[in-house]
C-alpha cells in the first residue's frame, strides 16, 4: 500500500503532497457553511457549536491514534511499508536533521522576502470570501440568504480541485522541464494572474450569479498557487523548512486581519464592495510578479 501511494507523496513531489493537504482544507471550508446552515435550523446555535466541537474532538483522537512522524512506526505498517519509508528517508530529496536555525541567512535572503510578500497577498481576497461573501451577495446583488449560503461554498469547492491540480501540475512541470525554478514559477505566477482577473472582474459585473463565477475563477487561480508556495518553502528552507513556512505564513496571517477590516471600510465609504474586489485584483497582480523573483533552487542553507 505504501509503495502505491508513495507515487503521490514522494519527497520530490512536494507540490502534490501540499495539494492534497489544501484540498482537505478547502473541502472543509466548503462543507462547513452548508452544515452550519442545516444545524442552525435544526438544533439552534448553541447545540451547533457543541456538534462542531465534538467533530473536532473525534478528529483529534483519530489523528493521535493514526499519525506518526515516521510512517515506519505506524502499528499497521508492513515490512514492505517500512522498507519503502527507509528508502524515502535516504533519497537525495529527503530533508535531514539539521543544526541551529540560520536566522541571519533567512532574514538576509531576498528570495525568502519575495516569498513572504507574495504569500502575504493570498489572504487579502481570500478572507473577503470567508467573511464578507454572503453579505456581499445579499446586500449588493439581492441574493436570498439561502442561495447566498450555497453560492458562498462554491469558490472553496472548486478551490479543493484546484489545490490538488496545482500541486500535481507543478510537479509534472518540474519533471518535464527538468527545472525546479520554472516548474514552480509558472504555476505560481499563472495562478495569481487568474486570481487577479477573477477578483477584478467580480468588481465590474452587475449580476450575482456572474459575480460568483468570477470569484470561483479567482479561487481556482489562488489555489493553483497555494500548494506550490508551501512546496517552495520546503525546498528553499531545506532543514529549516518549518521555520521558513512559518515565516511565510506570518505575512498571510497579518493580511487576514487587515482584509475584513478593509472590506468593512470600503463598504461604509462607498456603499459597495466593488472597490474591495478590484483592489484585490491589483494586489494579486503585483504579488504574482514576485513569483518572477522566487527561486526554489536557492536553499537558505546554501546562502549562509
Amino acid at each position: 500500500m505504501a509503495r502505491a501511494i508513495g507515487r503521490w507523496f514522494h519527497p520530490n513531489d512536494r507540490g502534490r503532497a501540499n495539494g492534497v493537504m489544501w484540498m482537505g482544507a478547502r473541502l472543509g471550508g466548503a462543507l462547513g457553511p452548508l452544515l452550519a446552515t442545516l444545524l442552525l435550523g435544526w438544533l439552534g446555535w448553541r447545540a451547533s457549536f457543541l456538534v462542531f466541537g465534538l467533530i473536532g474532538g473525534v478528529w483529534c483522537w483519530f489523528y493521535w491514534k493514526t499519525y506518526r512522524d515516521d510512517p515506519a512506526q505506524h502499528p499497521r505498517a508492513t515490512p514492505a511499508d517500512r522498507d519503502y519509508a527507509r528508502r524515502s528517508r535516504d533519497s537525495p530529496g529527503a530533508m535531514k536533521d539539521g543544526g541551529p536555525t540560520p536566522w541571519k541567512a533567512i532574514l538576509r535572503s531576498g528570495n525568502i522576502w519575495s516569498i513572504f510578500w507574495m504569500y502575504s497577498a493570498t489572504s487579502y481576497g481570500f478572507w473577503f470570501l470567508l467573511t464578507w461573501l454572503p453579505t456581499y451577495l445579499i446586500q449588493q446583488h439581492g441574493v436570498s440568504p439561502q442561495r447566498a449560503g450555497v453560492y458562498s461554498a462554491l469558490p472553496l469547492a472548486v478551490g479543493a480541485i484546484s489545490s490538488l491540480s496545482g500541486g500535481a501540475l507543478s510537479d509534472l512541470l518540474v519533471r518535464r522541464l527538468g527545472n525546479l525554478m520554472w516548474g514552480r514559477r509558472i504555476v505560481g505566477l499563472g495562478g495569481f494572474l487568474l486570481a487577479a482577473i477573477g477578483f477584478a472582474a467580480a468588481g465590474l459585473v452587475a449580476e450575482g450569479g456572474t459575480a460568483i463565477l468570477c470569484l470561483m475563477l479567482a479561487e481556482v487561480g489562488l489555489d493553483l498557487a497555494t500548494p506550490v508556495a508551501w512546496a517552495v518553502c520546503l525546498e528553499v528552507g531545506g532543514n529549516c523548512g518549518g521555520t521558513v513556512s512559518a515565516f511565510m505564513n506570518t505575512g498571510s496571517c497579518a493580511t487576514a486581519f487587515v482584509s475584513p477590516v478593509a472590506a468593512a471600510w470600503v463598504y461604509t465609504r462607498f456603499h459597495s464592495f466593488d472597490m474591495m474586489l478590484m483592489s484585490a485584483g491589483a494586489v494579486y497582480f503585483l504579488a504574482g510578479l514576485l513569483w518572477l523573483k522566487i527561486d526554489a533552487t536557492k536553499a537558505v542553507n546554501r546562502e549562509q
